[in-house]
């Protein structure tokens, strides 16, 4: 299998102080050594403590916003704030983390799924993944997908096999389309849905100019992120996880064998609580506000 590396991120490895607080903020108290056991236990506690979400598109004085993804700005958002942000924010961190423990870390680009209604059916380079070498083995990674997110890394290789992904009913599976590319599949219950692709990628990397780039255009189009409200988190339920998702007015929770609407939200004031209670996300006053006065507003039923 090769890896063309044509391109490489500026990256900076963390400070030990910064990498404490990072892993604290993962709930992770254990030393940690860059093997297959850490890096998945890393990968399920980003998703059960920092929620994809992209909030910044919609709270600021222009709507859509363009989220700031520099390494420092992220790292006060995402650590110090403790709030969550979109793949080009949360790989970023993350492979700052994964770098900073001694793992040998890529990043590459996908090409989102739509659906076989659109044409194309998938969109330009348009979200950041990993690439984690462990031994002779290729693995991805990628905690920044929101509610089809990797629970754990996926093993790149010749032989495609469904694979648990550690959550609710959910499994993943990685095919080589051609000898370029990769699809990564999806499914939310392996004996009821068929696999749905996430998204395709090669194994070329990318530079952080390249996903500055992929940031402005993703959060300047039209898509799921701009034309709507998200947060996703995953919470404990028992010895099981739970994906909870925010989705404009409405809040849902979905796990074995069920999906169930935990709220309708019928005032902006309600999401917020919600956004604090079940997600762990604080706004600033400003923020509410902002997002109260967005496209995005929910308007009171008369």
């Amino acid at each position: 299998m090769t890896h063309n590396s044509r391109a490489t991120t500026m990256t900076e490895r963390l400070t030990q102080e910064q990498q404490i607080m990072y892993l604290q903020r993962l709930d992770i108290h254990s030393n940690l050594k860059p093997n297959l056991e850490s890096l998945r236990l890393l990968c399920i506690q980003h998703l059960k403590h920092i929620p994809f979400e992209n909030l910044a598109y919609h709270y600021g004085p222009e709507s859509p916003g363009i989220p700031v993804i520099d390494q420092y700005t992220v790292f006060n958002k995402i650590i110090k704030r403790r709030r969550g942000g979109n793949c080009f924010e949360m790989l970023n961190l993350f492979t700052a983390l994964l770098i900073s423990l001694g793992f040998d870390v890529t990043s590459g680009a996908a090409r989102v799924y739509l659906g076989e209604g659109f044409n194309p059916p998938y969109t330009n380079l348009s979200h950041r993944i990993l690439f984690v070498r462990l031994d002779s083995q290729l693995w991805l990674a990628d905690v920044g997908f929101g509610a089809a997110a990797l629970g754990y890394p996926a093993l790149l290789s010749d032989s495609a096999v469904p694979t648990p992904n550690g959550i609710g009913d959910e499994y993943v599976l990685v095919e080589k389309a051609d000898d370029m590319t990769w699809i990564l599949k999806h499914t939310y219950d392996l004996k009821q849905r068929p696999f749905r692709p996430s998204y395709k990628f090669t194994m070329d990397a990318y530079h952080d100019s390249h996903y500055n780039k992929f940031n402005i255009s993703v959060s300047c189009g039209e898509n799921l992120l701009t034309q709507n409200v998200v947060a996703v988190k995953l919470q404990q339920a028992g010895d099981r996880l739970e994906r909870l998702t925010l989705m404009n007015d409405k809040l849902h929770v979905s796990g074995i064998g069920k999906y169930e609407l935990i709220q309708t939200f019928v005032s902006d004031h309600e999401r917020v609580a919600a956004l604090r209670k079940w997600l762990y996300i604080e706004l600033t006053h400003e923020e509410s506000v902002g997002l109260a006065n967005s496209k995005m507003r929910i308007y009171p039923q008369q």
